[in-house]
């Protein structure tokens, strides 16, 4: 009577690029703004383009994570 549907997993920015990270396409860093700031960045160092949320990213691309970051 009722429609299946079909579930899906949505992975964060944050886990997306620490995917690329293990397999060695790019490198997530805190960088220090002053004071007690940081903000947590990830640079693509892969060829081609990667897509991270609504986002494309091309060779030595950075991707600002720190939304994402702060349960780590």
């Amino acid at each position: 009577m009722y429609p299946k549907y079909v579930g899906f997993e949505v992975k964060s920015p944050l886990e997306e690029a620490q995917e690329l990270e293990k397999q060695g396409l790019g490198t997530i860093q805190q960088l220090y703004m002053g004071g007690s700031e940081f903000e947590t960045w990830f640079i693509y160092t892969g060829k081609g383009t990667v897509h991270i949320g609504d986002q494309t990213l091309e060779a030595n691309d950075m991707f600002d994570l720190t939304y994402w970051s702060y349960d780590e």
